[in-house]
């Protein structure tokens, strides 16, 4: 089994840059024995997304001065992680300081080339964005894709009803690529074009009482699958 990274709750908001070092190098050095290279950081400072009854409309939104701050800091930390072998990939997502496109967009434009990004479909999506264009953006900054899909209908009652993001996923927001409205084909595409090499990362938030865990992921893998074979896109095989 191959370890494809883990998730770091970043706090460089409130913390200072020695604080926030201290707090990852533990969580780095795990990662690094275990044989992996990226790191997927996320700011958590006044997020939402893990908050059921917090519609997402009350995601914090960070002003120019923050911006600015919290970007400097940032790159820093991504500077000292590499310095350690270790790539950081900042993950936006709903619910947080890095949601709708404008923001990934800043945030690439903001930090230097040592911070990587993660790209999730099912993220993009949701905050309106087109993914392929995101994609087209900043794919030399991307070091994971996430792939989930999304049905648009449970979509649009979420955005409709300014729903949590914990309540949308438990509506079904999220399903794995090939099984809701977006087009992956198109995006493999672009992937082969680019030459990415990384981990793509078969993703689906479901109720497991509702979509079976098994089910879903032989799904998303063999049709992830058949993507990369219609473009040429090369899979390891790992024993």
């Amino acid at each position: 089994m191959d370890v494809v990274s883990s998730w770091f709750c970043g706090g460089l908001l409130a913390d200072s840059l020695e604080d926030e070092i201290e707090r990852i190098t533990p969580h780095m050095n795990l990662l690094k024995d275990m044989g992996t290279e990226v790191i997927v950081y996320c700011e958590m400072d006044s997020c939402v997304h893990g908050d059921i009854s917090s519609p997402l409309s009350k995601r914090p939104i960070l002003d120019d001065g923050q911006w600015e701050e919290w970007t400097e800091k940032l790159s820093q930390l991504a500077k000292y992680t590499l310095s350690n072998g270790m790539k950081l990939a900042y993950h936006h997502h709903m619910g947080t300081v890095v949601q709708i496109e404008e923001e990934i967009d800043k945030l690439m434009a903001m930090t230097t080339t040592d911070l990587g990004l993660v790209f999730d479909t099912g993220h993009l999506i949701y905050a309106g964005a087109d993914p392929l264009e995101v994609y087209k953006k900043h794919n030399d900054r991307v070091m994971h894709i996430h792939c989930k899909d999304v049905r648009g209908e449970i979509l649009n009652h979420s955005l409709d009803t300014d729903s949590s993001f914990l309540n949308s996923v438990l509506s079904g927001v999220y399903t794995v690529p090939g099984d809701g409205d977006f087009n992956f084909s198109e995006l493999f595409k672009m992937v082969g074009e680019a030459n990415f090499s990384g981990w793509v990362v078969v993703e689906a938030e479901q109720d497991p009482a509702k979509a079976h865990p098994l089910t879903y992921v032989t799904m998303g893998y063999k049709n992830i699958k058949s993507y990369c074979e219609k473009f040429g896109i090369q899979i390891e095989e790992r024993e």
